[in-house]
């Protein structure tokens, strides 16, 4: 049970630094309009992640969601 409970801890963490970087994004004018984030960490789909993950999932659901391949 420790385990999860410090994985929660690192998820909180993510989580922040995620907003943070994308707000950061969103919010410079020198980033061009057509700007594309991609997440490239397969854990937030693994069934067994999925569920810790869903804060970062959450941050990304405020914006437009293109699925490529």
């Amino acid at each position: 049970m420790r385990h999860k409970r410090g994985f929660g801890e690192l998820v909180a963490q993510v989580t922040v630094l995620v907003r943070q970087g994308i707000g950061r994004l969103v919010r410079s004018p020198d980033t061009p309009a057509n700007r594309r984030i991609h997440w490239l960490d397969a854990k937030i789909h693994q069934p067994g992640t999925a569920g810790l993950l869903n804060p970062v999932k959450r941050v990304f659901a405020k914006y437009q969601q293109i699925t490529v391949g």
